[in-house]
């Protein structure tokens, strides 16, 4: 790994922590509702999927730790690491619909963590896909903005690769 990729790295992960929190706090089981999401969208589509996972998995649980959810951190490491994940690996067939699979894996997986934790009413995680609809939205129209500037569609055949 050369220092331009450890630099994107750092900075994506960095930046995913801090947009989650940004964050508007729900009743339990729900947590919060935060900008997260659309940073890992955005690292995932630019970067690929092993920066997404990363980015999504430690910046995300990094900010369930700094905002006191520290029971959700284990899960929201692998919850948002696959995310970021899919998305990343998805890019190349439809951004839209990447970011689509990876918000319902992302629903998903905190339905069954909450589930374990709480029993049935977990199924209040499932009304959260609103939220996420609003996120790709953004995410899509940030995106679009960004190549416009950088003037690329993946940052990763750029600066991973060399």
């Amino acid at each position: 790994m050369n220092a331009k990729s450890i630099g994107a790295v750092a900075v994506s992960t960095a930046l995913t922590a801090v947009m989650t929190c940004i964050m508007f706090p729900l009743p339990e089981p729900l947590g919060y509702v935060n900008l997260g999401e659309v940073a890992i969208f955005i690292f995932s589509l630019l970067m690929g999927p092993l920066v997404g996972a990363f980015a999504g998995g430690v910046g995300s649980m990094l900010a369930d730790i700094i905002l006191g959810y520290s029971s959700y951190a284990p899960a929201t490491l692998v919850i948002k690491g696959f995310e970021g994940f899919i998305v990343g690996y998805l890019r190349r067939f439809n951004e839209i619909v990447a970011m689509a699979v990876g918000s319902v894996s992302m629903i998903l997986g905190y339905f069954l963590y909450d589930y374990i934790l709480y029993g049935p009413v977990a199924w209040m995680d499932l009304i959260c896909f609103a939220a996420s609809a609003i996120r790709i939205v953004i995410s899509y129209v940030l995106i679009r903005a960004l190549r416009a500037q950088l003037k690329t569609k993946y940052l990763d055949e750029i600066w991973l690769k060399r």
